[in-house]
């Protein structure tokens, strides 16, 4: 699959666009680069990989149902959950769109929330939108929490920001 045609403004020819399922180098996201003004779910699910271009991020699309023992999602770009999960997801940037339901943690250095989450949250900028329905802890170093979401849990803010950044390695598998 290929990656959509750029903006109408976009000055990189479409030659020079890569895969979707290649893996481009990008900088992380800043972690407040979706909740800003004027920034919709759609911009920041959007990377500009090398060669200046963009790429989309991974989509678990609302038909989905992800489960397994020991399940973890892991990406080092931005990750969209429409479906259900069931097991952790880790991201740099990690988007609980308002159909998504994750049961485990949720890890990234940014977290918009504006379906369901049971379970822990992780992240440096954590955002919980209008309609967001979060049962768990909520680790973070920046909160924000809209008019009509819904948290049942505690609220952490480590004194250490490394605390809260994905750890993208897996765990060591253990043995049998």
């Amino acid at each position: 699959m290929f990656s959509r045609t750029p903006p109408p403004d976009s000055k990189t020819p479409p030659s020079e666009f890569k895969r979707f399922d290649a893996p481009t180098p990008s900088s992380p996201p800043s972690p407040t680069s979706a909740l800003g003004a004027g920034t919709g779910v759609a911009q920041s699910a959007m990377n500009r990989g090398a060669g200046g271009g963009f790429s989309m991020g991974s989509l678990i699309g609302s038909d989905l149902t992800i489960s397994g023992q020991s399940l973890r999602i892991v990406t080092r770009g931005t990750l969209q959950v429409d479906g259900i999960v069931e097991g952790d997801v880790i991201g740099s940037e990690v988007i609980i769109g308002e159909k998504g339901h994750v049961t485990g943690i949720v890890s990234g250095e940014s977290i918009i929330v504006r379906g369901r989450v049971s379970g822990t949250i992780r992240g440096v900028s954590v955002a919980l939108v209008s309609g967001a329905h979060v049962e768990g802890d909520v680790h973070h170093h920046q909160l924000s929490v809209e008019q009509g979401a819904h948290l049942d849990g505690r609220v952490r803010r480590p004194e250490n920001t490394n605390d809260l950044k994905p750890q993208f390695d897996a765990p060591a598998q253990p043995k049998a």
